[in-house]
C-alpha cells in the first residue's frame, strides 16, 4: 500500500488510478468470471459454424446466420485457436484465459513500474488490460477470444508507442505520422463498414488512450494537440455508438419477439422489458466508455484552457463527428434488419453533443467551468432520458399492433385487460424494478463531476486537489461498476427470466385461442406447472391435468415459432419430446437475452444444461407417483 501511494506522489493520481484499474479488472477477470460457464457454451456453436461468410458493404456481417454486431475476425480467429489448443473442454478452455489474466496482472504491474517514469506505462498497459477485459461487457462473456485479442492489441500498440515516442524526441517523422494517422483512420472506417464493430472500437480505445495520454511527455505540439483532439471525438463517438448498438440490439430482439408471438407483448410486460433494455444499454453498458472519456477530457480540455484556441482547433473535428453521425445513420438505414437503429443511434449521440457544446461555449466565453458544465450535465441528462422516452414511443408505434392506442389503460380498463389477456401475473410478479430509479441521476452526476473537476483544475490554489478527486471518485466508480451494478444486473436478469419462464408462453397461448375455454385452461396449466411444479422440483398433478397438457401442446409449436406440418403431434413420444424442449427453453437459468436468443436461433439443443433438463423433465413426466397420461393423436 505504501508503494502504491508513493506511485501517486511520484507520478500523479491519474497514472496510479489507471494502474489500479488494470489490477482490479484483472482480478475480476480471473476470479469473478471463472464460474460463468455460459461463455464456453455460447462460443462453441458459433465457432463450429463456417467463418468464411462476410456481410459486405454497408451490412452487418453474419456468421452462420447470426448478426456479428460485436465479433471481429480477430476475435473469431483467436477464440478458435484458444479453444482448439485447449481441446474444447470446459476447464481446459478456461485455463489459458485464467493464466493470461494472471500473467496480465503481473506484467501490468512490472512494466508500469518500469515505464511510468516515462509517463506512459500506466496509460498504455491499463488500456491493453481494458481491451482484454472488454469481453465482460460485450459478446456474451467471450473471455477466451477477448484475452487473446487483448494480447495482440497490446503488442500492436506497444510498437506504435515506441515509434511515437521516438518521433516526438527526435522531432522527425511528423509528416509521416500525419499520413499514417489518416491511413489508420481510413482503415478504421473500412473495418467499421465490413467487420464487427466492437473489434474496431477496441482498437480505437487502446490507440486513443495511448495518444491522449501522450500529454504526459510534455506540452503537445500543434499537430499532436490537434491529433489528440480528433482522437477524443473518435473515442466519444464509439462510446455513444456502443450504447446505440446495444439499445438497437434490444429493439431488434423485441421486434422479433413481437413477430413470433403476435399479440403477446401487449401490456406492462413490454414496457417493463423496454425500460430494462434502455437502462442496461444506457447505464451498465456505457459506464466503461465513460471511464475512458472523462480522463481524456480532463487532459485535453485543460490543454485547451491554456491555449485559448479550443474552437479554432476543433472546427474540423466537429465536422468529423457530424460526418460519423451521418455515416452511422446511413449505415443503419441500409441495413434493413435494424429498422429502429437510426433513431436509436442519433438519440445516443445527444448527450455527447450536449457535453461538447457546453465545453465549446465555455472556451469561447472564457468563463467559469462549473456553471456551463452544470448546464451541459443537466442538458445531457435530460436529452438522455428524453431519448429513452423516444425509445418507448418508437416501440409503441412501430413494434406494437396497430390497435394498441385504442386500448383502455384506465384502472378499470387495465382490470379488464388482466382478465382478457392474462396480464395479472405479469403485473404482480414482474413490476418495473423500483431500485433502478436511483440510476436515473447517474449520467447527471457523471457530467457534473467532470465539470467540477475541470472547474477546480482551473484554480491555482487547488492545483493538487483535482488529482486526488479524480483518484477517489474514479475508484468509487470502479467499486460501483464491479460490485453494485453486477448485483442489480443479476436481479434484473432474474426478473426478466421469470417473465419469460412463466408469463410469455402463458399469455401467448391464451392469445392464440381467446375464444375457447381450453385455451385459457392450457395457459393457466402451463403457468402453474412451471411456477409451482417444475421450479420446485415437484410436479403438481392436481393442477397439470392430462387434457390441459395435450391441448396446450397442440398450439405450442406456433407459440415458440417452430413450424410444423400438422397442428397436433403424431405420437405420445413426440409430445413428450416437444414438451421437454418447451421446458428447456423457458427454464434456462441464464440471462433473459440468452434465453430468447437460444429460442429464436433454435440452437437450444446444443447446450449441455438443456440436456440435463431433458433428463429431469422426462423423469417428471413418466416417474411415479406422478403419471401423466398423454392423449392419443386424433384421427383427424
Amino acid at each position: 500500500m505504501a508503494s502504491f501511494f508513493s506511485l501517486i506522489k511520484a507520478y500523479g493520481s491519474e497514472s496510479a488510478f489507471l494502474l489500479l484499474l488494470a489490477v482490479v479488472y484483472s482480478f475480476h477477470l480471473s476470479t469473478g468470471l471463472f464460474w460463468d460457464e455460459a461463455e464456453v457454451y455460447t462460443v462453441l456453436p458459433a465457432l463450429e459454424m463456417a467463418v468464411s461468410e462476410s456481410g459486405g458493404w454497408f451490412q452487418i456481417p453474419t456468421l452462420g446466420g447470426e448478426k456479428l454486431l460485436g465479433i471481429s475476425p480477430l476475435s473469431i480467429l483467436s477464440g478458435w485457436l484458444g479453444l482448439k489448443a485447449a481441446g474444447l473442454s470446459y476447464f481446459a478452455a478456461r485455463l489459458p484465459a485464467i493464466i493470461v489474466a494472471l500473467a496480465g496482472l503481473v506484467v501490468t504491474y512490472a512494466f508500469s513500474m518500469d515505464l511510468m517514469s516515462r509517463r506512459t506505462g500506466a496509460a498504455f498497459f491499463s488500456a491493453a488490460i481494458l481491451a482484454t477485459m472488454w469481453g465482460y461487457f460485450t459478446q456474451g462473456h467471450l473471455l477466451i477470444p477477448e484475452t487473446f485479442e487483448g494480447v495482440l492489441l497490446t503488442v500492436m500498440v506497444w510498437m506504435m508507442m515506441r515509434w511515437h515516442r521516438y518521433s516526438a524526441r527526435a522531432k522527425v517523422f511528423q509528416r509521416e505520422i500525419n499520413v499514417v494517422s489518416g491511413v489508420i483512420g481510413g482503415v478504421f472506417a473500412l473495418l467499421f463498414l465490413t467487420t464487427g464493430a466492437m473489434g474496431v472500437l477496441k482498437v480505437l480505445t487502446v490507440t486513443s488512450l495511448f495518444i491522449a495520454f501522450s500529454g504526459h511527455w510534455g506540452r503537445l505540439s500543434a499537430f499532436r494537440w490537434k491529433l489528440a483532439a480528433a482522437v477524443f471525438l473518435w473515442i466519444g463517438f464509439p462510446w455513444l455508438l456502443f450504447v446505440g448498438v446495444k439499445t438497437g440490439e434490444s429493439a431488434y430482439l423485441l421486434h422479433y419477439i413481437q413477430q413470433t408471438l403476435p399479440g403477446a407483448l401487449m401490456g406492462k410486460g413490454l414496457v417493463s422489458i423496454t425500460l430494462d433494455s434502455a437502462f442496461r444499454a444506457l447505464i451498465v453498458d456505457s459506464l466503461p466508455w465513460t471511464f475512458l472519456v472523462i480522463p481524456m477530457a480532463y487532459h485535453l480540455f485543460m490543454e485547451g484552457q491554456r491555449r485559448r484556441t479550443f474552437w479554432q482547433n476543433y472546427t474540423q473535428e466537429v465536422a468529423l463527428l457530424l460526418a460519423w453521425i451521418v455515416m452511422v445513420t446511413v449505415f443503419a438505414v441500409l441495413d434493413s434488419s435494424h429498422t429502429q437503429e437510426p433513431v436509436l443511434s442519433f438519440y445516443a449521440m445527444l448527450p455527447a453533443l450536449a457535453l461538447l457544446t457546453g465545453l465549446y461555449v465555455s472556451e469561447i466565453l472564457e468563463s467559469s467551468w462549473l456553471p456551463l458544465m452544470f448546464k451541459a450535465g443537466l442538458d445531457g441528462t435530460i436529452l438522455m432520458w428524453v431519448g429513452g422516452s423516444l425509445l418507448i414511443t418508437v416501440f409503441i408505434f412501430q413494434v406494437l399492433p396497430d390497435d394498441y392506442g385504442a386500448l383502455d389503460w384506465t384502472l378499470a380498463g387495465q382490470a379488464e385487460l388482466r382478465e382478457i389477456w392474462l396480464i395479472k401475473p405479469i403485473m404482480l410478479d414482474n413490476p418495473f424494478p423500483i431500485w433502478k430509479l436511483w440510476l436515473l441521476p447517474v449520467p447527471f452526476v457523471m457530467f457534473i463531476g467532470a465539470g467540477f473537476l475541470f472547474w477546480v483544475s482551473a484554480r491555482e490554489q487547488y492545483q493538487h486537489l483535482p488529482g486526488t478527486l479524480v483518484f477517489v471518485s474514479t475508484t468509487m466508480l470502479v467499486l460501483v461498476i464491479l460490485v453494485v451494478i453486477p448485483v442489480f444486473e443479476r436481479s434484473l436478469d432474474s426478473r426478466l427470466e421469470g417473465f419469460f419462464n412463466r408469463h410469455l408462453v402463458t399469455k401467448s397461448l391464451f392469445t392464440m385461442a381467446p375464444d375457447t375455454s381450453w385455451g385459457y385452461d392450457a395457459a393457466k396449466a402451463y403457468f402453474y406447472a412451471t411456477r409451482r411444479g417444475f421450479q420446485q422440483g415437484q410436479p403438481q398433478p392436481e393442477i397439470v391435468a392430462p387434457s390441459q397438457l395435450g391441448d396446450m401442446l397442440s398450439v405450442y409449436p406456433s407459440a415458440i415459432g417452430v413450424s410444423m406440418e400438422n397442428s397436433y403431434y403424431q405420437t405420445s413420444k413426440e409430445v413428450r419430446a416437444h414438451l421437454r424442449i418447451a421446458d428447456n427453453v423457458w427454464s434456462w437459468h441464464f440471462s433473459a437475452w440468452d434465453i430468447v436468443r437460444a429460442v429464436f436461433r433454435r440452437e437450444y439443443w446444443q447446450y449441455p444444461r438443456f440436456r440435463r433438463h431433458l433428463i429431469l423433465f422426462e423423469s417428471l413426466m413418466v416417474d411415479e407417483p406422478v403419471s401423466v397420461a398423454l392423449p392419443e393423436p386424433s384421427e383427424t
